[in-house]
């Protein structure tokens, strides 16, 4: 195993659980990637792929805002240049109802999963089964929330409308500047480095070894890996699951295997609240911002920007978020000593991960390009990984998540 996140956990759990011998690698210490710091949401309310119509002109236009929720940092780089062209091809109606319904259903699956986990484990990671909440700050946002429910709920994905007082009803610290909201049931959160540890602690009771900061330096090999050359020496492999999420196109480079994953990096800021604030997971829909309380913390996430492999915190950028997010809730005290932090999400063109063998590489298994949908399917990814490694078939069809699906891009 290639990766310490939580998609790289999990899978060393169901691989250890299967009975396999499972060595996982981690260049630094467990979580310390896009795992640690998102909003740690279990969510089909927020599972339709980032490529959606009209998301070009809208991403044109927050780019004119210094603190807008997108910035793409131009480069001349041929792989950003496929990646931009096959997103613009998924922007079609069809494929966005295809990608919601294929991942409504995994985030199904993995719910089911982690709430197993959560009875296996003694160690509570903040599972909370109490839906997310979405804001609106104006008429016209909420009229396209509406709008956007009633097409999730043609999906089978259930919403309720909330007219302000119903909102505070809900949550009572959401301002009077708040338009209505719409709660969505099903999604659920949890906080995701407290889920990595423990997942870990699971896949080391049933055998597996973890090895934090040793890095991957190379794969060798052509229709097989070899070898995996690492900071402490050589690996010689029965199988490698790849999971390093936005690093992962470096390293399957060197087996000549192209992945067309971008990294899109995210913002949080992260502080100690003293009690749980909120019940439920908000999203501030015109702000695009998500508000977490995860027990004692409250979270803070916001933007998208294509900058490469670049995790520098922008600290004027994240700070930024504070007082829009203070337009929709009254957040307690403590958030100019939060704690800021960047993680890059691995993102394919039409928003589905990569989950499968890889068509050129024999004993090389792909588990990458989450994007914002790491924690929904890490679990589920876990188990399809598994299954694959031991030459069966998953729960589910992996035809929508090939990895040879960008083949020709």
């Amino acid at each position: 195993m290639i990766g310490g996140g939580a998609v790289g956990v999990c899978c060393a759990y169901s691989l250890a659980k299967s009975g396999r011998s499972v060595l996982l690698l981690e260049r630094d210490a467990l979580c310390a990637g896009s795992s640690w710091g998102n909003s740690g949401l279990l969510t089909t309310s927020a599972c339709a792929p980032e490529a959606a119509p009209g998301i070009m002109g809208e991403a044109a236009r927050w780019m004119l805002d210094r603190n807008g929720p997108f910035r793409l940092r131009p480069r001349l780089d041929p792989r950003l240049v496929r990646w931009l062209w096959r997103f613009r091809q998924n922007c079609t109606a069809d494929a966005a109802t295809r990608g919601t319904s294929f991942l409504r259903d995994r985030v199904r699956e993995n719910t089911r999963l982690v709430e197993a986990i959560a009875r296996e484990t003694a160690h509570d990671f903040g599972l909370r089964t109490r839906g997310v909440l979405v804001l609106f700050a104006t008429e016209q946002g909420l009229a396209r929330g509406i709008a956007g429910a009633a097409a999730l709920e043609g999906l089978g994905i259930p919403s309720e409308q909330l007219d302000a007082a119903g909102v505070s009803r809900l949550e009572p610290r959401v301002a009077d500047a708040v338009q209505g909201g719409i709660l969505y049931p099903e999604d659920a959160h949890l906080d995701p480095g407290e889920f990595v540890a423990a997942v870990a602690g699971l896949a080391r009771s049933h055998g597996a070894r973890i090895e934090e900061g040793t890095s991957v330096v190379r794969l060798h090999g052509a229709h097989g890996v070899d070898a995996i050359q690492t900071s402490d020496g050589v690996i010689r492999p029965e199988a490698v699951v790849l999971a390093s999420g936005a690093w992962a196109p470096a390293l399957a480079r060197n087996l000549g295997v192209r992945l067309l994953v971008e990294p899109g990096k995210g913002f949080s800021l992260t502080y100690a609240a003293g009690t749980e604030v909120f019940e439920r997971p908000l999203r501030l829909a015109e702000a695009r911002i998500m508000v977490t309380s995860m027990r004692d913390n409250v979270r803070v996430t916001s933007k998208l920007d294509l900058v490469g492999l670049n995790t520098c915190v922008r600290e004027r950028r994240v700070r930024a978020t504070a007082p829009m997010a203070g337009r929709f809730v009254s957040l307690p005290p403590g958030i100019e000593r939060a704690r800021s932090w960047a993680g890059l999400r691995p993102l394919t063109p039409d928003g589905l991960p990569l989950i499968g063998r890889s068509p050129r590489v024999d004993n090389l298994i792909l588990a990458t390009g989450h994007g914002h949908m790491g924690i929904s399917l890490s679990a589920v990814t876990g188990e399809a990984v598994a299954r694959i490694a031991s030459g069966d078939a998953p729960d589910f069809d992996l035809a929508p998540v090939h990895p040879g699906r960008f083949q020709h891009a």
